[in-house]
């Protein structure tokens, strides 16, 4: 394109009249757009010819012009870009690059230059204290450094802190930092300082568990609980270490040392003492720090008597408990039993014959006037003294009756001093005697017969449905079994169900009879009477009547008092909205009448009625009246269609 431009001025000075320039030209060859040494001088450029001479071989196409050659001082293969010669060929060395970026050192070519460190484990990491300084590493070098530990594949910057192993593994100049602080120091407290200590630890950050242990190198998982009780221990120690999510546990775990503060002991035994009327109960001294205090319940906390000693005129049981003088914490209560002497019953001797009367009093020491016996029949008389009533026994079951009685000081052979026998001809029976159930007589004669007895059992309900009736019995008290019978005066005990079914009966009667442990039977039955509802026949047929026309009448018989019909339009039909006698149709042919109890829920079998309706006469059209019906104008209906019409068929 540049010859074609400088022809081209050529041309314009040379047809413009102007003095045309001289160039030299020199001979290209071998047409390689190089010229070699051989020129002419032209105002422009011969055939063959170019503007530059050079060529390094203008014979041979393939060698142009000579090339820049840059010094290579450090035979790295990579030249300096500030020490060059142009030359045909290459000079011994030199390079055609210019890429070095320090031709003083071998080992800094065209990239970096970079440190590159030494990987003794092969981590990929490496230490700074044997580096490298270049643009490649030699073998066994890497461009990351900082492995503290540069024998153990598994240290270096790179790697997750395994919490617990006791080494740096990130070379982050600390050791397990992801192991979890230890957790506070739990606390303490005591209800009333008694019985019972909770230890109590602290809520741990997120992500940590604190664990209850039982040594400072444990590693239980099985208790992490916000607090722990106790109620024993002597200067024990628990033990509270904390571990995360990770798994890894925390230094060696927190501890406390604890005692459970006890109760006071429950108080020795109690010295009790009868007196007349009066029992005295001692109790021992308590020991420092705790006093006793006397109860009337083995709970009591009454701080109102801690005497040395109670005196009881009424009761059997008094208690005594021991409480801690500074704080309210109080002991097992010991339990003591004891009885009440009563005072002597002295009875007035108003005839001074040394037998007493009715009228008493009590007193620990002899009144004047009074005697300890109340034998004397007449307190007013002194030659009267104890005789008494004997009572004739005759079955010599140790009791007689009021009928048949002696005065006297002992008694004589057949008589004792015991009346209230109601049949002293049988000798089971006497106040003295148990009832026995079922034989009829006043065992005990309390006045009462067989009143062991079970009572009768309330009457079964009784529940019917069509096809089947059930007989439920009440549930029997306590030691009672209820059973049921045929007769009302059954003793069968095959059957003690809840209930009882039964498909068929009228008007039966079931019996319901009770049994006790004692195996006595109740004096009666309770009685149940049922029937068991039954569907019963289909209703008779009923009449139609088609004399109307254009409907029907259906008349229905009349049933017996107990049912009554019911006009359906299905056979299974259960409506009871129309009992009526008759009942009228205008469409259909075929209805059903069914029969039901008036007190039961059982439905009939169907009567089934079919029937036509009165569609009246044929009408035919005689249009002209000429008495003749035109073919095919026949209809049906009770009453001419209008004029013209006839109800004969002669064709017109």
């Amino acid at each position: 394109m540049k010859t074609l431009n400088k022809i081209a001025l050529l041309v314009l000075l040379f047809t413009s009249g102007t003095t045309i320039a001289q160039f030299t030209f020199y001979r290209d060859n071998d047409g390689d757009g190089w010229g070699g040494s051989s020129s002419i001088s032209s105002s422009y450029p011969p055939p063959g010819y170019v503007a530059n001479n050079l060529d390094c071989n203008d014979n041979n196409s393939s060698i142009g012009k000579a090339t820049t050659w840059y010094r290579d001082a450090d035979g790295d293969g990579l030249g300096n870009p500030n020490v060059s010669t142009t030359s045909c060929s290459r000079p011994n060395g030199y390079v055609s690059n210019d890429d070095d970026l320090d031709d003083s050192d071998g080992n800094i070519n065209d990239t970096g230059p970079w440190y590159f460190y030494y990987d003794n484990d092969g981590d990929g990491y490496g230490t700074g204290t044997n580096t490298f300084y270049g643009s490649y590493p030699p073998p066994g070098y890497v461009d990351r450094d900082g492995d503290c530990n540069d024998n153990n594949v598994n240290v270096n910057p790179g790697r997750t802190e395994i919490c617990g192993d006791g080494i740096d593994n990130n070379c982050n100049g600390q050791t397990d930092e992801n192991n979890p602080v230890s957790p506070p120091l739990p606390t303490t407290s005591s209800a009333d300082f008694c019985g019972s200590l909770t230890i109590t630890r602290a809520d741990p950050p997120s992500g940590v568990t604190y664990y209850w242990q039982t040594g400072v190198l444990g590693t239980s998982t099985a208790n992490s609980a916000k607090t722990r009780t106790f109620t024993s221990g002597y200067q024990q120690y628990i033990y509270l270490r904390a571990r995360n999510n990770q798994g890894c546990w925390g230094p060696p775990a927190v501890y406390i040392q604890y005692t459970v503060p006890q109760p006071p002991a429950q108080p020795g035994t109690v010295t009790v003492t009868n007196n007349c009327a009066a029992t005295v109960l001692t109790r021992p001294n308590p020991p420092s720090g705790v006093t006793y205090y006397w109860q009337t319940s083995a709970t009591g906390t009454n701080t109102s008597n801690s005497s040395p000693s109670v005196t009881r005129t009424s009761g059997t049981v008094y208690y005594l408990r021991a409480k801690k003088n500074n704080v309210n914490c109080w002991g097992q209560a010991r339990t003591v039993n004891y009885t009440v002497d009563p005072a002597p019953r002295w009875y007035v001797d108003n005839d001074g014959d040394g037998y007493g009367g009715n009228s008493s009093i009590t007193s620990c020491s002899q009144p004047s006037g009074y005697v300890n016996n109340n034998h004397d029949l007449d307190d007013n008389d002194p030659s009267i003294t104890d005789v008494r009533p004997w009572y004739r026994d005759a079955d010599g079951d140790q009791y007689g009756t009021s009928s048949n009685v002696i005065y006297q000081t002992y008694p004589s052979s057949g008589y004792v001093d015991r009346a209230g026998d109601c049949n002293d001809n049988n000798s089971s029976v006497n106040p003295g005697a148990m009832e026995i159930c079922g034989d009829g007589l006043d065992n005990d004669c309390n006045g009462q017969v067989d009143e062991n007895n079970p009572a009768t059992p309330p009457a079964p309900s009784v529940n019917g449905t069509c096809g089947s009736t059930t007989i439920t019995r009440a549930d029997p008290p306590p030691g009672v079994t209820y059973y049921w019978q045929t007769g009302m005066t059954g003793e069968s005990t095959a059957n003690d169900d809840k209930t009882r079914t039964f498909t068929t009966g009228y008007l039966s009667n079931i019996y319901l009879r009770a049994l006790n442990s004692d195996g006595c039977w109740s004096d009666n039955t309770s009685q149940a009477t049922f029937s068991v509802p039954q569907p019963g026949d289909a209703p008779p047929t009923p009449t139609i009547d088609t004399s109307v026309c254009g409907q029907v009448t259906l008349t229905r018989p009349d049933p017996d008092v107990l049912r009554t019909y019911y006009w359906q339009s299905e056979p299974d039909g259960t409506s009871t909205d129309d009992s009526s006698k008759t009942i009228t149709l205008t469409s259909g042919n075929v209805y059903y009448l069914r029969s039901k109890p008036n007190n039961g829920p059982c439905w009939s079998d169907y009567a089934q009625v079919n029937y036509t309706i009165n569609q009246g006469s044929v009408w035919y059209l005689d249009a002209d009246g000429d008495g003749h019906a035109v073919p095919g104008s026949a209809t049906n209906g009770c009453s001419s269609p209008g004029t013209g019409y006839v109800n004969t068929s002669i064709p017109d």
